[in-house]
């Protein structure tokens, strides 16, 4: 199944856990949206292997642990979508690498820890929402011309 880009299943009634070599079999894939469902457990830590992910949509399900580390290597991720689960833990400092995210919905969570700092890596960020979560502090060293382009923080 290399071949394959997309895999949209949302709102299916799904349930179990995400394979732990899903990426493995998939490294081609684009977009994976499986939001609205009752897929629980980790996120798989080999999510990295698909370098070619552009949108992933994970949100409304029953997802818990962390967000994995890896998941800074999708060098090429415009959306970040895990709002409404049971995530738990910081937001992984290596999510700040990806610059050429557009949009990160991750609320109503259980993470915390502090708000990260490196938003000025984002260029192209324009929407991030975090609310709902136990995250501390403010956005210091923020430099919004650096964020010209973003337009709601929540």
């Amino acid at each position: 199944m290399s071949v394959l880009v997309e895999i949209n299943l949302s709102n299916d009634k799904l349930s179990g856990g995400l394979p732990g070599d899903m990426c493995s079999n998939t490294p081609k894939l684009k977009r994976l949206f499986l939001r609205e469902n009752h897929i629980y457990g980790n996120i798989p830590m080999s999510i990295y292997k698909c370098r070619e992910m552009e949108e992933l949509s994970l949100s409304t399900n029953r997802f818990n642990g962390n967000i994995p580390i890896g998941i800074g290597n999708l060098s090429m991720l415009t959306l970040l979508s895990m709002y409404e689960n049971d995530l738990q833990g910081n937001i992984p400092s290596s999510i700040f690498n990806i610059s050429s995210l557009e949009s990160m919905y991750l609320f109503s969570n259980r993470l915390s820890g502090n708000i990260p700092s490196k938003l000025n890596n984002l260029p192209n960020l324009n929407q991030l929402q975090h609310y709902d979560n136990n995250l501390e502090g403010t956005f210091n060293n923020f430099e919004p011309s650096t964020l010209s382009i973003l337009q709601q923080v929540f």
